[in-house]
């Protein structure tokens, strides 16, 4: 009996312990139903729930730049322009910069389609990586879609939400309320807290979700940021922008871009309308020509009828320069569309079809797409971009041109150097001894009647000249002085005046190619299309108004005494106040006095070195 009763207080007690684990389990089971609820709510109140999580979606969003993720984000941000991206985010505060809110602002537009039209500036576009920047601004509109929806269904309708996701929850609540119940004898409470509990799952895994995309948000846009801002250094870099600061400032004050586009825009007349030309050359790529032209020696003048004329007519049309009927007659519409073809291809314009023009008809649309974008290339490059003030010769174009306040205030024909004769070293390359070279000075003194010393090349062909001719160099006004070393050839100049081959100006300006400007008494070879006629020097059209012109701007005081000094026999020199700038180009393209495009020819063949087989491709992205 005593054992048997031991044994029934040993299992009374067991059956306490047991009851009392249970009901600590249970307590425990509550308590952290609780605590998620509590995490799912974060309040008592049912109303707050969603607004809660709106407020915390919003402020993520907000904190866009605070996500650390643009300050962490940049210590492995790798590009040519990091340094310039860490300088300009710490000019801001290490705020986006073509971001808002994590989505695209006004800037970032601005600045993507710029990028998308640099094609028509002739860059390489491939160094952009516009691919990966498109797909970037793809992911964070998707990536907004989905954070928009759940804000807006969060935000429409509270209670539906919540009783949706945790419809335990109202159950509960009601059920906490009453202090009479017994948490732990009520089957009931017990499912209802398991499934709130279970629901509340659901909801949080929800909370995660959002949470996951607002951080790939951030990540991509952060991303974003950084390659948009170091582009945007690129694309001023190669639009010629030298002043990095101007840059930094314009990228950090602007709000809709339009400082910074200003900034790296050329200011050269010229490259508008190349930048039209070239994009109207690159719509060609995709109509090709009519036909491969074939042309006999014959000359076709207007009133000619033959298929040769039929197929002027079609290349023509296809150019944009003729409109009229398609047939094999040399009418008065055709002269007109050769005469247009002629003025912007650097021809004699003359309306008859030649050799010459019916050469630059055959010249394919990929080597006109290449000259152009080598010219914008040109004058994308300081000085040229935005040149206030200075003289800029093009060689091809045999054409001078005054720059005051940023304006051409003048224009003159002029002579350069010869294509042929003998080749020199210079450089890396060979080049005709009588090509004028590409170079760049100031124009420090004018000579009025100058005297022209002859050097040793030019005297030999003046020797050959006068063989049979005893008289030619008195004639001519040539003077002998003797060697300044025994046994060496006799000094030779030109007395001043008319018969000079300096003519009656020369500007000079200090060069190692021993080249000057001046007039010629040869004028008529100004009428000629093609002016490659000299040894290198450059003779201007119109020498004294350009000598007037510069005297005027340097507010000279020998501007009131030209005609005295063109009066005297022997040479009167003139210092400029201000050195005037010179800049001898060979640019393949550019425009006339009309703002109209011309596309020049490559007379020294110098051009074979600058293109790449790249740009020889006819298409929009090479």
């Amino acid at each position: 009996m005593v054992r048997v009763s031991r044994l029934s207080n040993n299992s009374r007690k067991l059956a306490i312990l047991l009851r009392l684990l249970v009901v600590l389990l249970l307590v425990s089971f509550i308590v952290s139903a609780k605590k998620r609820l509590a995490f799912c709510s974060e309040s008592d109140q049912l109303e707050n729930l969603p607004a809660y999580f709106a407020k915390n979606l919003s402020k993520s969003v907000k904190e866009f730049p605070e996500n650390a993720i643009i300050q962490n984000y940049i210590l492995s941000f790798e590009d040519t322009h990091r340094t310039d991206v860490l300088e300009l985010y710490e000019k801001v505060g290490f705020q986006p910069v073509f971001l808002t809110n994590g989505k695209l602002n006004k800037k970032g537009k601005r600045l993507l389609e710029r990028l998308n039209s640099l094609v028509f500036d002739g860059i390489d576009v491939d160094m952009y990586a516009l691919v990966s920047i498109q797909e970037k601004v793809a992911r964070i509109e998707a990536l907004n879609n989905i954070l928009k929806e759940l804000k807006t269904y969060i935000s429409s309708e509270p209670k539906i939400f919540v009783e949706r996701f945790c419809p335990a929850y109202i159950s509960y609540v009601s059920f906490n309320s009453n202090p009479g119940a017994s948490v732990f004898t009520s089957p009931k409470a017990a499912h209802q807290i398991k499934a709130a509990n279970d629901t509340c799952e659901v909801f949080m895994q929800v909370i995660a979700t959002a949470n996951k995309t607002l951080i790939n948000l951030n990540e991509t846009a952060s991303d974003l940021d950084a390659m948009l801002i170091a582009r945007a250094f690129r694309l001023a870099r190669d639009m010629g922008v030298e002043d990095k600061e101007s840059v930094l400032d314009a990228l950090a004050r602007d709000d809709d871009l339009s400082d910074f586009l200003k900034l790296i825009e050329p200011k050269s007349v010229h490259y508008a309308p190349l930048r039209k030309a070239l994009k109207a050359l690159l719509e060609k790529c995709s109509d090709p020509p009519p036909e491969t032209l074939t042309f006999s020696s014959r000359t076709l003048r207007p009133g000619a009828v033959s298929d040769e004329v039929l197929a002027i007519k079609k290349r023509l049309k296809w150019e944009g320069y003729y409109k009229g009927p398609l047939d094999n007659r040399y009418d008065w519409g055709l002269e007109e569309a050769v005469k247009e073809f002629q003025r912007a291809n650097a021809l004699q314009v003359d309306g008859i079809v030649g050799q010459e023009t019916k050469e630059a008809l055959k010249v394919p649309v990929e080597e006109k797409i290449r000259y152009v974008k080598l010219a914008l290339a040109e004058f994308r490059k300081e000085p040229l971009r935005d040149l206030e003030r200075g003289i800029v010769i093009n060689i091809p174009q045999f054409m001078l041109e005054v720059y005051f306040n940023g304006q051409i205030i003048e224009r003159h024909k002029v002579i350069v150097g010869k294509a042929n004769g003998k080749k020199k070293k210079l450089g890396n390359r060979l080049v005709g001894i009588n090509q004028t070279p590409e170079l760049e000075s100031k124009i420090t003194r004018i000579v009025f009647k100058p005297r022209w010393y002859v050097n040793k090349r030019i005297l030999k062909e003046l020797e050959a000249e006068s063989q049979g001719d005893p008289d030619y160099y008195v004639r001519q006004g040539f003077v002998f002085l003797p060697p300044r070393k025994p046994g060496g050839l006799p000094r030779v100049y030109q007395k001043p005046g008319e018969k000079n081959a300096l003519g009656l100006v020369k500007f000079e300006f200090p060069n190692r190619y021993q080249v000057y400007l001046h007039d010629t008494p040869t004028k008529h070879l100004f009428s000629k299309s093609k002016r490659a006629f000299s040894h290198g020097c450059i003779r201007v059209e119109n020498a004294l108004k350009l000598a007037k012109t510069l005297l005027k701007l340097d507010n000279n005081n020998a501007l009131n005494s030209i005609e005295k000094y063109l009066k005297r026999k022997n040479s009167t020199y003139v210092k400029l106040k201000n050195p005037f700038p010179i800049y001898v180009r060979y640019i393949p393209a550019s425009t006339d006095s009309k703002g109209r495009v011309v596309i020049l020819r490559d007379i020294y063949g110098r051009l074979k070195d600058k293109v790449d087989n790249k740009t020889m491709i006819c298409k929009i992205g090479g």
